[in-house]
């Protein structure tokens, strides 16, 4: 469930994509065969009311060619981008980690992130899109980066 936190970036993923939608004179039909999901999951997201999981996040992003920080409203512009996957989450999680030298502990503690979360991604699950935004702040750069598909 999400919590208060996350109301906005509900409704900014939400508009951002319906505009995109628009803006591309697509349909929700077209974007939903696009990457695989029913059209009322898209209708969804684009009402605000739900977040999409990293993977259709993802699958989003790709499909209209633009950053998880355009969708989520972390940047104000759309600008094209290609990306290829440079490391994985886990790999780039040590890393932002040893940068910061914080352990496991310390990050749960900083981002209010249960440690059990971390140290199941850090074995290879995936997180939440929520919890990615979460991490893009504390650590200062872009969701695209955390999850390894720029450098």
């Amino acid at each position: 469930m999400i919590n208060d936190l996350f109301c906005p970036i509900l409704s900014i993923f939400g508009e951002r994509l319906h505009d995109i939608i628009f803006d591309r004179n697509m349909t929700v039909p077209e974007v939903a065969k696009s990457i695989g999901v029913p059209k009322s999951t898209i209708y969804r997201y684009s009402s605000g009311k739900f977040l999409p999981s990293l993977y259709h996040a993802i699958a989003l992003a790709q499909h209209f060619n633009c950053t998880l920080d355009y969708l989520f409203g972390i940047e104000e512009e759309n600008h094209s981008v290609t990306f290829t996957q440079q490391s994985s989450f886990p790999e780039r999680l040590k890393e932002l980690m040893a940068s910061r030298k914080i352990s496991v502990l310390g990050l749960a503690n900083n981002t209010k992130i249960d440690s059990r979360n971390i140290y199941y991604w850090l074995k290879g699950r995936v997180p939440a899109v929520e919890q990615v935004y979460i991490l893009s702040r504390y650590f200062g750069c872009s969701m695209d980066y955390i999850i390894g598909r720029t450098s």
